[in-house]
């Protein structure tokens, strides 16, 4: 008989209370190591600082904005065009090498192009976030297309469904898991292009402050602003993931 402390529930719980524990641990001890690396208190304290003096709050929102936006735009088009795509052979066979060569490109060497046309502004580190979101997206809804039982369309044209009832009652719900899987890879994506986005060249944005709080040696602050950066992505792919959990039930 399993107990309650061998069960396969109990321990993944505890697999993901001891990765956090982990890594706190593995922290304070390259922390003692060497003064390069800022303490987890220190790093804590200087965080919360930022939040109550309110300094930290306007390129937090100018940074979401930005992920945000590219991401949504990236999705709006990367799914449909996705499934458009995949919905046959011939234009999977035409669009999926080439999308999945452009996988292979460093979205960063856009920047200056960005920069170029649309200036040091939220509208450029938006076009990085979009480039970056939805190459993963399209690939991720055109795999998903193609997987789709051929026994389910087969069926759906018995029922003398029209062709767009087909995609969102039959293709759609049959590709979804495969479409959130790029979605959460398209959002971590977006975020980061906007992060490299500033950390570059920007006048407002969690980047930069991460720029300059490296310039001026507050390490604390460094690494409280990158501990930020981390658990935002990280609430926002658990999100995604609870959304697709009750969505396949």
């Amino acid at each position: 008989m399993t107990s309650r402390f061998t069960s396969p529930r109990t321990r993944i719980a505890l697999g993901r209370v001891a990765v956090p524990v982990v890594v706190l641990g593995l922290w304070t001890l390259a922390a003692a190591a060497t003064t390069q690396i800022a303490p987890v208190g220190a790093t804590i304290a200087a965080l919360g600082r930022e939040f109550v003096d309110g300094t930290v709050q306007a390129d937090l929102v100018d940074t979401a904005r930005a992920t945000a936006t590219g991401y949504m735009i990236a999705a709006a088009f990367g799914i449909p065009l996705g499934v458009w795509a995949g919905s046959r052979p011939l234009r999977y066979r035409v669009a999926e090498p080439l999308f999945s060569s452009t996988a292979a490109v460093p979205r960063i060497i856009l920047l200056p192009v960005f920069l170029s046309l649309l200036g040091i502004t939220i509208n450029a580190k938006i076009a990085m976030a979009v480039t970056a979101a939805i190459v993963p997206i399209l690939l991720t809804s055109m795999a998903g297309t193609r997987a789709v039982n051929a026994i389910l369309i087969k069926l759906a044209r018995s029922l003398v469904m029209t062709r767009t009832s087909t995609v969102f009652k039959v293709v759609f719900p049959a590709a979804l898991p495969s479409i959130m899987s790029g979605l959460r890879i398209g959002l971590s994506l977006a975020l980061l292009a906007v992060i490299l986005s500033e950390l570059v060249a920007a006048t407002q944005g969690i980047g930069l402050r991460i720029q300059t709080a490296y310039s001026l040696q507050q390490l604390p602050l460094m690494y409280g602003l990158v501990l930020l950066v981390t658990l935002t992505g990280f609430a926002a792919n658990i999100g995604l993931w609870t959304l697709e959990k009750r969505w396949n039930h």
